[in-house]
């Protein structure tokens, strides 16, 4: 994160410049100092992107926006909430947090939530938006989720999974031993820190296959 981007002045000219031909703005280089012209473009990006697919950030001050992959891959605000809808629970884990979108609206359900993400780097962007989004009762941990559970003394009522489903050269995967992380291979010892595991699969997916591996369903 670049800390920069935060001060007034810029949050300022980042308004002003929404709807600005990107590309004409990359070249005309940054007003900044600190900051380099591709660095404004991805908040650029973020704004346009959150408008109509997540409305709370957009129009909360000083949220930091990742990535233009980070935005695409997240969930909207409407499924998000959606799927807040699907359980009670008083204690929560989101195993693969990335930007906080669907961890944000479950910790409206729930007392406590732990987020989980492997990018340390995207762990501190979401941290700082839960932060400005006032969402208290959410706790950031980043690095390996599967690792931290299964080795610490969590316990939850719900452990949230949605498998990213890019291998390690970028493809689309859909299978569940082929996504991360491995669902089947740690089913067993997630089940010892949760009552429920709710899992976001591909659309591709089986369902008889899926019924056969995840056994619990």
């Amino acid at each position: 994160m670049n800390l920069h981007l935060l001060h007034d002045e810029v949050q300022q000219y980042l308004k002003q410049q929404e709807g600005a031909d990107l590309a004409r703005f990359v070249l005309n280089g940054s007003p900044f100092e600190n900051i380099d012209a591709q660095e404004l473009v991805q908040q650029l990006e973020g704004q346009k992107k959150a408008k109509n697919k997540l409305p709370s950030w957009y129009q909360t001050e000083k949220i930091y926006y990742p990535p233009k992959i980070n935005l695409e891959q997240t969930s909207s605000e409407k499924t998000a909430e959606y799927k807040s809808t699907l359980f009670t629970a008083q204690t929560v884990a989101d195993l693969t947090g990335g930007l906080g979108v669907d961890t944000y609206f479950f910790a409206q359900k729930a007392q406590k939530l732990d987020y989980f993400e492997q990018d340390a780097e995207l762990a501190k962007i979401a941290a700082h938006n839960f932060d400005r989004l006032n969402a208290e009762n959410i706790r950031v941990k980043s690095g390996d989720s599967i690792d931290q559970v299964i080795s610490g003394d969590y316990n939850y009522d719900l452990i949230y999974v949605d498998p990213s489903r890019r291998n390690d050269i970028k493809r689309k995967v859909f299978l569940l031993e082929d996504c991360t992380p491995d669902l089947p291979e740690n089913l067993e010892a997630l089940f010892e820190h949760t009552k429920a595991i709710l899992v976001k699969t591909s659309p591709l997916l089986d369902i008889s296959a899926a019924l056969e591996q995840l056994d619990y369903v």
